[in-house]
């Protein structure tokens, strides 16, 4: 195919399978609950389960859902430097509503540059973040917060945080090169700054050479 869409789909695809739904990006809007969706099978399968909703510091505390059953291959996945989870539900749809009213407090994007740069984690930020977090939950979904839970640090093998951070792009750039001094969330970060987004390279074939 001449482009990719999503995490590496077809355009057709895109439109019709039901792993690129658009309440995979925005939760809130699932349907698994009422027999809904693309696939209601596979939604029930994938959607119709507990889900968490957490807050993580990946370059500044930001709001998330994530099936509970891999809650910390999610948060690896992001790069957070710190993690707890804040509610938990029994299908998505509740989670994607909690999410939303937090959305107002905080951001439900990773800042990658400031992950990958290594700035230092204040272990308090995300206990302040909480109490903020449990008084913003609309009060019918209040049964579902977890007050209690404790913070998950992670540590990534880097042994060189770039200051300055610079994307590279296959498409664009053709290859990357140098020496690999380290791996954290979806990237893998090269001496002289050069980061590579794994996941934005679904669907790409490559050569590795040593």
């Amino acid at each position: 195919v001449e482009k990719l869409f999503g995490e590496g789909y077809c355009y057709p695809h895109f439109l019709s399978d039901p792993s690129a739904s658009p309440c995979i990006i925005r939760p809130e809007l699932c349907e698994a609950h009422v027999g809904g969706g693309r696939d209601p099978a596979w939604e029930a399968a994938y959607h119709l389960r507990p889900h968490v909703v957490y807050l993580a510091h990946s370059g500044g505390v930001k709001v998330g859902v994530t099936g509970a059953d891999h809650t910390l291959t999610r948060w690896i996945d992001q790069g957070a430097a710190a993690a707890l989870r804040l509610a938990e539900t029994p299908y998505r749809r509740l989670a994607g509503e909690i999410e939303v009213a937090l959305k107002e407090r905080f951001s439900d994007r990773t800042v990658w540059q400031r992950m990958l740069a290594g700035a230092p984690v204040d272990p308090d930020e995300l206990l302040r973040a909480r109490r903020d977090a449990l008084a913003a939950i609309p009060t019918p979904l209040a049964p579902w917060a977890l007050p209690d839970e404790p913070v998950t640090a992670l540590v990534y093998p880097v042994s060189q945080h770039p200051a300055k951070p610079r994307s590279v792009d296959l498409g664009r750039d053709g290859a990357v090169s140098g020496r690999l001094v380290g791996v954290r969330g979806q990237y893998l970060l090269f001496e002289g700054g050069a980061v590579l987004n794994v996941r934005r390279h679904t669907g790409h074939h490559v050569t590795l050479r040593a």
